[in-house]
């Protein structure tokens, strides 16, 4: 992943100053175009799978195929005036030092500010003056809930989508590589949820997963499975982080108190956070306040956190919660409280079907 410099700062950068290279004092007008020669050609995306949550920052993915000479110079990303087309004097140009050998292909990927609702972008790459290739793009613009998913599960959490949430909210769920978590809170702050489940969380560098402690520290919400993959889910995330510090699991037949129907596997260990959902003297969800965010982890999986859940909607409390009142300005919503400071909980209706785990049966 790499930074752009900004020619003119956007309204958002005071939020991340040190993800920014540089400011550089440089008024924000277009290149003049030129013709450009088909040796160079540009695939841009925008968002997370081409998903923009307005108003936060969002990752731009460019691909640059060279099929002649050597290329040297920067790339440009420039958003447009609003639905107009148009290029504004100030308006803020995210510049990149680039070079490409000839015959080769190259990934680049950075981050812009989507301060304005609906507008497209223009990537440029520029060498002496002299525009080479340009593509303009635009992702989908979201203003609903956003929830990021890691899982080996290709399908985890797609039915979010279909969920009727609180203030007639609707979730978007965006399935994220490791390549895609990136290494600054502040980035991940478009993300109303975070969902880890059954995913390989040693294979995120040290600064991503600090990045998701960041996140949560500044107010946003992490959901954990465990159960039979506790350690490949658990185990290299910041302890701080956890609500239950696991050590094994046990099985246990049908739950009373998740109406399941199968046997669960669940994480066993030092529980660290508050257990708002057991099964007798055995925690099934567990909540730890970490900064001004909150941790919600599953004792089978991530998606237990639906079996407590309002009865139309089985789905994590917290998403919930983000659907009544998301902080302006952020992506991350605030979990409720009872009068005690103790997150309020959502028991699940007795009327509700047997929910069946998905990594149990």
């Amino acid at each position: 992943m790499e930074m752009p410099s900004l020619r003119r700062a956007s309204p958002l950068a005071g939020l991340a100053p040190a993800i920014l290279l540089a400011v550089l004092a440089v008024p924000a007008l277009p290149v003049a175009a030129q013709a450009a020669p088909q040796t160079l050609a540009l695939t841009v995306h925008v968002g997370y799978h081409d998903v923009v949550k307005s108003g936060q920052w969002m990752p731009v993915s460019i691909d640059v195929r060279n099929t002649g000479a050597d290329f040297h110079g920067t790339i440009e990303v420039q958003p447009q005036d609003n639905f107009k087309g148009l290029f504004l004097a100030g308006d803020p140009v995210y510049v990149l030092p680039f070079t490409l050998p000839g015959g080769t292909v190259k990934h680049v990927r950075t981050f812009v500010a989507s301060d304005v609702s609906g507008s497209p972008l223009t990537v440029r790459l520029v060498s002496g003056g002299r525009v080479l290739a340009s593509q303009t793009a635009s992702g989908a613009i979201y203003a609903g809930l956003l929830v990021g998913v890691l899982s080996d599960d290709p399908t985890a959490f797609d039915d979010f989508a279909a969920e009727r949430f609180p203030a007639a909210a609707v979730a978007q769920v965006v399935h994220l590589a490791r390549e895609d978590v990136p290494t600054s809170p502040v980035l991940l702050r478009g993300f109303d949820l975070l969902a880890i489940d059954d995913f390989a969380a040693d294979s995120l560098t040290p600064t991503q997963r600090g990045a998701i402690e960041g996140y949560v520290a500044m107010g946003g919400n992490l959901l954990l499975g465990s159960g039979g993959a506790w350690r490949k889910t658990l185990t290299a995330l910041p302890a701080a982080l956890l609500p239950l510090a696991a050590t094994g699991t046990e099985m246990l037949p049908p739950s009373a108190a998740l109406q399941t129907a199968a046997p669960v596997e669940v994480a066993t260990g030092a529980a660290a956070g508050r257990a708002w959902l057991r099964d007798g003297d055995r925690p099934l969800i567990l909540e730890k306040a970490f900064g001004t965010g909150l941790v919600t982890l599953g004792g089978c999986c991530a998606r237990l956190g639906s079996a407590a859940a309002s009865a139309p909607a089985r789905v994590p409390r917290q998403v919930s919660e983000a659907a009544r009142a998301p902080p302006a300005g952020t992506g991350a919503g605030a979990p409720a409280r009872s009068p005690s400071g103790a997150p309020a909980s959502s028991p699940r209706s007795p009327t509700s079907p047997p929910w069946t785990c998905p990594r149990c049966g």
